[in-house]
């Protein structure tokens, strides 16, 4: 008998949850950016600070290492951070955005199969 018909053959491993899709992932950045802007201290899996998507008067959401707007930034006047990531999550969910997270997710679905 030998490693094989102990443990079984090689075989992919997929999360548990599944593969999250763009659109979630954007979701659950709005969510760490709020918790960011609170306050907290954030970090990915591998335990490096998550960034702000707030800077130097800048926004610049990001779905995992992708930037939404293509590598550009909307300009935010310092204080209206809140007011900004509200509105645009509301204007995310109302489809706004969808041309931009389509481009994300052929980016995504692009470094998968390489």
């Amino acid at each position: 008998m030998g490693f094989f018909d102990i443990y079984g053959t090689p075989r992919t491993v997929s999360s548990a949850k599944g593969k999250a899709t763009t659109k979630s992932m954007l979701e659950e950045g709005i969510s760490n950016q709020r918790r960011i802007l609170n306050g907290e201290k954030l970090t990915n899996q591998k335990g490096d600070p998550i960034r702000s998507w707030f800077n130097k008067s800048k926004f610049s959401p990001m779905i995992g290492i992708y930037s939404l707007f293509d590598g550009k930034s909307v300009e935010v006047k310092q204080g209206n951070e809140k007011q900004q990531l509200d509105d645009f999550e509301k204007y995310m969910k109302e489809g706004e955005f969808d041309r931009y997270i389509d481009i994300v997710d052929k980016k995504r679905t692009a470094s998968k199969n390489k």
